[in-house]
C-alpha cells in the first residue's frame, strides 16, 4: 500500500498503478475531440472498442494531445451498454496544434467538448467522464415552471420525458453535410454531420402522455401532416391525413367512421346496427339492421324505403309521386293525382280514369232505373245494367 501526493492510499493490489509518482495526476480537464478511432482502425488497440484522440484546453496540461482516450460513457455489464460516437472537431489545414493559445476559443470549433480525468492518477490512463457543453449549443436551460426533465438531441433526433412523465420522441428534417470546403475533408466520411432543415423541425413525432394516449404526427409541410392518436382511455383510433381525411375507431361507442377530403363520410355504428354513407352532394345510404331497413335518399330528393320487417317497399320522385308495395296492396300514384290502387282483391283508379269510370257508372244506373228502361226494356237487360253498375262502383272506388 502507498499514498498518491494527495493522501489517497493506493492499494498494492491495482494492476494500473505504475508507481510514476512524479507524473501522477488528480486533475479534471476540459478537452477537445479531434479524431475517433473506431474498432476497426489499425491504429486501435482494443480492436473492441471506440477511443479518442483528445486535445486538453485547459488546466495545468494546456494543449497537450492525448491518445488512446476511452469513454466511460459506453461502459454497461455483459449485455447491457449504451455508447454515443463523439463528434471530432473540426481543425482547419493552417491550425497549428503545438500553440495552445488558438486553442482558448473551442466554441468557433464544431464537435465534442469533453472531461478528462485520469484512472488512478495515471497519465497514460486518460478518460472521458462526461461532455461539457458547447457555448454554442441551441439547447435552452430547463425553466422553473418545466421542473425536473431529461432531454437530448442528437443528429435530428429528440428525446424528451418531462416533469410529469410525457415522452416526446421527434426527428427533424435534414441531411449530412460537410462543415468545411477544404480538398482534405471530402475524403474523410467521419467530418459530415447532420443539418436540420429549417421550418421542418419535428418531422416526426412520437408522443406517449399519462391518459394512456399515444400521438404520432409526420409533417408533410410546415402546416399540414398526417396525425394518429391511439386514445386508450376513451378506447379510440383517429387517423388525420394531410390533405384532410380522417378515419375514427371508437371501441366504447363501437363505431368506425370515415370521412373523405372532399367531405363524404361513411359510419358503422355497432351499438344501433346501422351503416351509413353520406356523399358530398347531400344523398345519403341507410342500412339498419334492428329495424330491417333499407333506405337511399338522393341529393334531388328522390327515395326509397325497404322495411323488412313491415314488408314494405316504397319508391317517391323528387315531385311527390310514387309507388308503395305492401303485404296487401299495391299502389302507384301520380302528382296529379291519378293512380292505382290494389288492395284485397279491389282494383281503385284515380284522376281521369276514375272520373270516366264514373260518368259510365252514372248511365249504366240511370239506364237500371229509367222509367222508359223499367218498363219498355226486357228485363234481362235490366239487370246487366244494374250489375254493370255495382262493378264499377267497385272498380272505381276511393284511392
Amino acid at each position: 500500500m502507498t499514498y498518491r501526493e494527495d493522501g489517497s492510499i493506493i492499494s498494492t493490489n491495482d494492476t494500473v498503478w505504475s508507481s510514476r509518482y512524479d507524473t501522477a495526476d488528480y486533475g479534471v480537464y476540459q478537452g477537445l475531440v479531434v479524431n475517433v478511432i473506431y474498432s476497426d482502425d489499425p491504429k486501435n488497440v482494443t480492436q473492441s472498442e471506440v477511443l479518442y484522440e483528445v486535445v486538453i484546453i485547459s488546466g495545468r496540461r494546456n494543449g497537450q494531445l492525448l491518445s488512446g482516450v476511452s469513454d466511460v460513457s459506453g461502459a454497461g455489464d455483459r449485455f447491457n451498454f449504451s455508447e454515443t460516437i463523439r463528434k471530432p472537431v473540426r481543425i482547419p489545414t493552417n491550425f497549428d496544434i503545438a500553440n495552445p493559445a488558438q486553442l482558448k476559443t473551442p466554441s468557433q470549433l464544431n464537435g465534442s467538448q469533453v472531461y478528462i480525468a485520469f484512472l488512478n492518477g495515471d497519465t497514460l490512463r486518460p478518460i472521458i467522464i462526461g461532455g461539457a457543453r458547447h457555448t454554442q449549443n441551441k439547447t435552452q436551460g430547463t425553466t422553473k415552471a418545466e421542473g425536473v426533465q431529461h432531454y437530448s438531441y442528437f443528429n435530428g433526433i429528440k428525446t424528451k420525458i418531462d416533469k410529469d412523465g410525457v415522452f416526446t420522441l421527434s426527428k427533424d428534417l435534414g441531411a449530412s453535410r460537410k462543415l468545411f470546403a477544404n480538398p482534405e475533408d471530402l475524403l474523410d466520411p467521419y467530418m459530415e454531420e447532420f443539418a436540420p432543415l429549417i421550418g421542418f423541425s419535428d418531422m416526426v413525432k412520437l408522443t406517449i402522455d399519462n391518459d394512456p394516449k399515444i400521438q404520432l404526427s409526420v409533417m408533410q409541410t410546415p402546416t399540414t401532416g398526417l396525425n394518429i392518436t391511439l386514445d386508450g382511455l376513451n378506447d379510440k383510433i383517429e387517423v388525420q391525413t394531410a390533405l384532410g381525411a380522417s378515419v375514427v375507431l371508437d371501441g366504447i361507442g363501437d363505431s368506425l367512421s370515415y370521412t373523405t377530403v372532399a367531405g363524404m363520410s361513411m359510419k358503422v355504428d355497432g351499438i344501433s346496427d346501422k351503416f351509413s354513407i353520406t356523399s358530398l352532394t347531400g344523398s345519403s345510404l341507410i342500412l339498419d339492421g334492428i329495424s330491417d331497413s333499407f333506405s337511399y335518399t338522393s341529393a334531388s330528393g328522390a327515395v326509397l324505403k325497404i322495411d323488412g320487417v313491415g314488408g314494405e317497399v316504397e319508391l317517391l320522385s323528387p315531385l311527390g309521386s310514387g309507388l308503395k308495395i305492401g303485404p296487401s296492396e299495391l299502389s302507384l300514384l301520380d302528382v296529379a293525382g291519378a293512380g292505382l290502387k290494389i288492395s284485397n282483391g279491389m282494383v281503385a283508379l284515380g284522376g281521369p280514369a276514375a272520373e270516366l269510370l264514373d260518368l259510365i257508372d252514372q248511365a249504366f244506373t240511370a239506364l237500371s232505373t229509367d222509367t222508359y228502361a223499367g218498363f219498355g226494356a226486357p228485363a234481362a237487360n235490366v239487370a246487366k245494367y244494374t250489375e254493370l253498375a255495382v262493378k264499377i262502383k267497385l272498380i272505381k272506388g276511393s284511392l
